[in-house]
């Protein structure tokens, strides 16, 4: 049994903004692989710009390393 979705498209704009939305939600995830404990809301901090507190100065720039190598692959 196969499914169709004749009347769906392609929708290039709405994926771009999934994947932004997620985009901190990945770097969370990858960071914590490396065994780094940034919660998501600082995740989300250093991506906008700003450091936070009570961290490594490495460990933060792992999680910015993260973030850029997203952004690059036009996730952001």
């Amino acid at each position: 049994m196969t499914l169709t979705l004749p009347n769906l498209k392609p929708d290039k704009a709405k994926v771009l903004m999934l994947a932004k939305r997620e985009a901190s939600v990945l770097v969370h995830d990858a960071v914590q692989l490396e065994g780094i404990n940034f919660t998501l809301p600082e995740i989300q901090t250093l991506m906008d710009g700003v450091t936070v507190g009570g961290h490594k100065l490495s460990d933060q720039h792992i999680a910015i390393n993260q973030a850029k190598a997203w952004v690059s692959r036009g996730v952001k």
